[in-house]
């Protein structure tokens, strides 16, 4: 989409594997060439790659972001929690600004270590001129499960991850399904599939059926009446983000939207 409206697309190959952590250096590269007036990194081994690559190639402007609030052990791992460290100590000195989605999320990351002088909070917002429940989708969806407009129908968007808390997720379900029996339930997300073990095991414990794997998480909240977030790390703004890309249009219609977590303002 992005290359499609004119803009650059670079993709270093990075993954998780340690031989293409080499790669990195690329990115130096990358900005010496481009020479760009200002950089916006997000989420935190972006923050410090780009934080040190792109101080060492001259940018004065580089903007972090902050999309979390729980830096708590149970729920980071520890590279996680040390590449946090890492951007705390450098905070005074590679960032001029850090941008936060919600109060609670910067107050723990001063608590962690970063320069509360750079933290700025910046809501999020949705352009609600473009972004529009489709009747149509919903309708057709649910033709493809088999069931009509009166049957309840719950969404969860979220990848695969203890900090999303799907144990919960499907403890709720099943208290749903006992009281609601109709009542279906659509997630997506990465690793939201059949060859999920844990998953099915979560899945066949609250006594439902897996019937397909999806993994059309745009559309989900068209299609659902009620988007539910059981995150037990985000931030409410975050949440509400999560739960309802179209917030406006999902009041519009009074679909509910459910969040379990109190961590953020």
């Amino acid at each position: 989409e992005l290359m499609a409206y004119g803009h650059q697309l670079e993709h270093l190959g990075i993954s998780r594997s340690f031989r293409t952590w080499g790669r990195i250096f690329g990115l130096y590269r990358l900005i010496r060439s481009f020479k760009p007036d200002l950089i916006h990194s997000w989420m935190y081994h972006a923050d410090l790659a780009v934080g040190i690559m792109g101080k060492l190639a001259g940018v004065r402007h580089i903007v972090w972001s902050i999309r979390q609030t729980n830096l708590a052990r149970d729920y980071n791992k520890l590279s996680t929690l040390f590449v946090v460290k890492a951007c705390a100590l450098l905070s005074s000195r590679l960032p001029c600004l850090i941008i936060s989605n919600s109060i609670v999320a910067r107050q723990s990351h001063i608590v962690a270590g970063y320069n509360a002088d750079k933290i700025q909070v910046i809501p999020n917002g949705f352009d609600l001129d473009h972004f529009k429940i489709d009747k149509a989708l919903r309708s057709a969806f649910r033709a493809s499960l088999n069931i009509d407009d009166k049957t309840p129908l719950i969404g969860l968007v979220a990848r695969y991850d203890l900090v999303k808390n799907h144990a919960g997720f499907f403890k709720a379900a099943q208290a749903i399904h006992a009281a609601l029996p109709t009542a279906c339930f659509v997630l997506a997300g990465a690793d939201i599939t059949s060859d999920n073990q844990t998953l099915m095991a979560m899945i066949d414990e609250a006594g439902l059926t897996y019937d397909r794997d999806y993994t059309r998480c745009a559309y989900v909240h068209d299609e659902v009446q009620m988007s539910v977030v059981p995150s037990e790390a985000d931030r409410v703004a975050q949440l509400l983000v999560d739960a309802a890309p179209l917030a406006g249009e999902y009041y519009k219609l009074k679909l509910p939207i459910t969040a379990s977590s109190d961590q953020g303002k």
